[in-house]
Protein backbone atom coordinates (compact mmCIF):
# COMPACT_ATOMS: atom_id res chain seq x y z
CA UNK A 1 0.00 0.00 0.00
CA UNK A 2 2.82 2.08 0.70
CA UNK A 3 3.83 2.20 -3.68
CA UNK A 4 1.67 3.58 -6.43
CA UNK A 5 0.72 1.05 -9.21
CA UNK A 6 1.59 2.30 -12.36
CA UNK A 7 -2.43 4.27 -12.63
CA UNK A 8 -1.88 5.48 -9.14
CA UNK A 9 -3.85 2.87 -7.52
CA UNK A 10 -2.46 1.21 -4.05
CA UNK A 11 -1.71 -2.11 -3.85
CA UNK A 12 -0.79 -5.11 -1.46
CA UNK A 13 1.79 -6.71 -3.21
CA UNK A 14 0.35 -10.03 -2.93
CA UNK A 15 -1.16 -10.42 -6.50
CA UNK A 16 2.38 -12.14 -7.52
CA UNK A 17 2.75 -14.52 -4.73
CA UNK A 18 -0.76 -15.71 -5.30
CA UNK A 19 -0.62 -15.84 -9.10
CA UNK A 20 2.63 -18.36 -8.57
CA UNK A 21 1.15 -20.27 -5.99
CA UNK A 22 -1.85 -20.99 -8.36
CA UNK A 23 0.27 -21.49 -11.51
CA UNK A 24 2.69 -23.66 -9.34
CA UNK A 25 -0.16 -25.93 -7.97
CA UNK A 26 -1.34 -26.79 -11.30
CA UNK A 27 1.92 -27.56 -12.34
CA UNK A 28 2.37 -24.37 -14.61
CA UNK A 29 4.72 -21.20 -14.28
CA UNK A 30 5.15 -17.62 -14.30
CA UNK A 31 8.18 -15.93 -15.80
CA UNK A 32 9.02 -12.26 -15.92
CA UNK A 33 11.03 -9.67 -18.15
CA UNK A 34 11.13 -6.05 -16.93
CA UNK A 35 13.05 -2.87 -17.79
CA UNK A 36 13.73 -0.13 -15.18
CA UNK A 37 11.58 2.46 -15.22
CA UNK A 38 9.54 1.15 -18.37
CA UNK A 39 7.90 -1.89 -17.07
CA UNK A 40 7.27 -5.63 -16.80
CA UNK A 41 6.22 -8.47 -19.18
CA UNK A 42 4.64 -11.53 -16.96
CA UNK A 43 4.07 -14.54 -18.50
CA UNK A 44 1.73 -17.30 -17.06
CA UNK A 45 2.16 -20.92 -18.64
CA UNK A 46 0.10 -24.32 -17.91
CA UNK A 47 1.17 -27.19 -19.32
CA UNK A 48 -0.98 -29.33 -22.23
CA UNK A 49 -3.54 -31.52 -21.06
CA UNK A 50 -4.90 -34.31 -22.66
CA UNK A 51 -9.06 -34.52 -22.34
CA UNK A 52 -9.65 -37.73 -20.48
CA UNK A 53 -12.69 -39.49 -21.58
CA UNK A 54 -14.58 -42.34 -19.68
CA UNK A 55 -16.31 -44.79 -22.54
CA UNK A 56 -18.55 -46.96 -20.13
CA UNK A 57 -20.19 -49.63 -22.77
CA UNK A 58 -20.55 -53.31 -21.86
CA UNK A 59 -20.47 -54.02 -25.94
CA UNK A 60 -17.35 -54.24 -27.05
CA UNK A 61 -18.38 -53.78 -30.61
CA UNK A 62 -20.16 -50.81 -29.46
CA UNK A 63 -16.96 -49.22 -27.46
CA UNK A 64 -14.78 -49.87 -30.35
CA UNK A 65 -16.92 -47.82 -32.73
CA UNK A 66 -17.24 -44.90 -30.40
CA UNK A 67 -13.50 -45.50 -29.69
CA UNK A 68 -12.55 -45.35 -33.48
CA UNK A 69 -14.36 -41.77 -32.93
CA UNK A 70 -12.78 -40.33 -29.71
CA UNK A 71 -9.23 -41.76 -31.62
CA UNK A 72 -9.79 -38.91 -34.02
CA UNK A 73 -9.86 -36.52 -31.43
CA UNK A 74 -6.51 -37.16 -29.71
CA UNK A 75 -8.47 -37.75 -26.30
CA UNK A 76 -7.02 -40.18 -23.56
CA UNK A 77 -9.59 -42.88 -23.54
CA UNK A 78 -10.23 -44.74 -20.29
CA UNK A 79 -12.57 -47.72 -21.09
CA UNK A 80 -14.86 -49.29 -19.11
CA UNK A 81 -17.72 -52.59 -19.22
CA UNK A 82 -19.88 -51.60 -16.29
CA UNK A 83 -21.65 -48.95 -14.45
CA UNK A 84 -19.74 -50.54 -11.70
CA UNK A 85 -16.34 -50.93 -12.68
CA UNK A 86 -16.67 -46.88 -13.95
CA UNK A 87 -17.98 -45.91 -10.55
CA UNK A 88 -15.19 -47.86 -8.91
CA UNK A 89 -12.37 -45.91 -11.43
CA UNK A 90 -13.99 -42.34 -12.06
CA UNK A 91 -12.53 -41.45 -8.56
CA UNK A 92 -8.83 -42.72 -9.12
CA UNK A 93 -9.03 -41.13 -12.91
CA UNK A 94 -11.38 -38.16 -12.84
CA UNK A 95 -12.53 -37.81 -16.48
CA UNK A 96 -13.54 -34.73 -17.66
CA UNK A 97 -15.87 -36.32 -19.85
CA UNK A 98 -18.38 -39.50 -19.62
CA UNK A 99 -19.81 -41.21 -22.04
CA UNK A 100 -22.22 -43.83 -20.92
CA UNK A 101 -24.43 -46.59 -22.10
CA UNK A 102 -27.84 -47.51 -20.44
CA UNK A 103 -28.38 -50.82 -20.52
CA UNK A 104 -25.56 -52.78 -18.75
CA UNK A 105 -25.64 -55.91 -16.84
CA UNK A 106 -24.46 -55.13 -12.80
CA UNK A 107 -25.12 -51.48 -12.83
CA UNK A 108 -26.75 -49.65 -15.63
CA UNK A 109 -25.77 -45.98 -17.17
CA UNK A 110 -28.86 -44.73 -15.11
CA UNK A 111 -28.14 -45.41 -12.20
CA UNK A 112 -24.59 -44.24 -12.38
CA UNK A 113 -25.63 -41.45 -13.25
CA UNK A 114 -27.70 -41.15 -10.46
CA UNK A 115 -24.44 -41.72 -8.02
CA UNK A 116 -22.31 -39.50 -9.51
CA UNK A 117 -24.73 -36.54 -9.45
CA UNK A 118 -25.30 -37.64 -5.63
CA UNK A 119 -21.67 -36.81 -4.65
CA UNK A 120 -19.96 -33.64 -4.50
CA UNK A 121 -16.85 -34.36 -6.13
CA UNK A 122 -17.99 -36.07 -9.02
CA UNK A 123 -21.46 -34.30 -9.99
CA UNK A 124 -19.32 -32.29 -11.90
CA UNK A 125 -18.25 -34.20 -14.36
CA UNK A 126 -20.23 -33.77 -18.03
CA UNK A 127 -22.03 -36.89 -18.88
CA UNK A 128 -23.87 -37.68 -22.29
CA UNK A 129 -25.85 -40.78 -22.08
CA UNK A 130 -25.86 -43.16 -25.08
CA UNK A 131 -28.22 -45.44 -26.33
CA UNK A 132 -30.45 -47.41 -29.13
CA UNK A 133 -33.30 -46.20 -27.75
CA UNK A 134 -35.44 -42.47 -29.06
CA UNK A 135 -38.15 -42.39 -27.14
CA UNK A 136 -39.20 -39.33 -25.52
CA UNK A 137 -39.95 -40.98 -22.31
CA UNK A 138 -36.18 -42.10 -22.27
CA UNK A 139 -34.98 -38.73 -23.79
CA UNK A 140 -37.07 -36.69 -21.01
CA UNK A 141 -35.82 -39.57 -17.45
CA UNK A 142 -32.08 -39.05 -19.02
CA UNK A 143 -31.95 -35.04 -18.44
CA UNK A 144 -34.46 -35.17 -15.37
CA UNK A 145 -31.29 -37.51 -14.05
CA UNK A 146 -28.70 -34.86 -14.69
CA UNK A 147 -27.07 -35.78 -17.89
CA UNK A 148 -26.03 -32.79 -19.87
CA UNK A 149 -26.71 -34.52 -23.33
CA UNK A 150 -28.02 -37.67 -24.88
CA UNK A 151 -26.96 -39.21 -28.10
CA UNK A 152 -28.66 -42.37 -30.18
CA UNK A 153 -25.50 -44.75 -30.68
CA UNK A 154 -24.03 -44.59 -34.15
CA UNK A 155 -24.94 -46.83 -36.82
CA UNK A 156 -24.67 -44.54 -39.27
CA UNK A 157 -21.84 -41.78 -40.62
CA UNK A 158 -24.11 -39.19 -40.01
CA UNK A 159 -24.75 -40.01 -36.32
CA UNK A 160 -20.56 -40.74 -36.12
CA UNK A 161 -20.66 -36.46 -37.06
CA UNK A 162 -23.11 -35.58 -34.60
CA UNK A 163 -21.26 -37.77 -31.61
CA UNK A 164 -18.00 -36.06 -32.80
CA UNK A 165 -19.76 -32.73 -32.86
CA UNK A 166 -21.18 -33.38 -29.23
CA UNK A 167 -17.97 -34.45 -27.86
CA UNK A 168 -16.07 -31.43 -29.56
CA UNK A 169 -19.24 -28.97 -28.10
CA UNK A 170 -18.15 -30.08 -24.29
CA UNK A 171 -14.60 -29.16 -24.68
CA UNK A 172 -15.30 -26.08 -26.09
CA UNK A 173 -18.23 -24.87 -24.41
CA UNK A 174 -18.25 -26.92 -20.97
CA UNK A 175 -14.93 -28.26 -20.40
CA UNK A 176 -13.14 -25.19 -21.48
CA UNK A 177 -10.65 -26.82 -22.87
CA UNK A 178 -8.90 -25.84 -26.20
CA UNK A 179 -10.62 -26.82 -29.39
CA UNK A 180 -9.86 -30.31 -30.96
Amino acid sequence: TTTPGTAGETGTGFGLPFSFDIMEAHGGWLTVSSVPGRGSIFCARLPHVKPRVMLVDDEPMDRFMVRSVLNQMDLEVLEVESGAEALARVEREIPHLILSDVKMPDMDGMELLRLLKKDDTLRKIPVIILTTSNAPDDISATYKSGANSYIQKPDSFDQFISLFNCVQQYWIKTVKLPVL
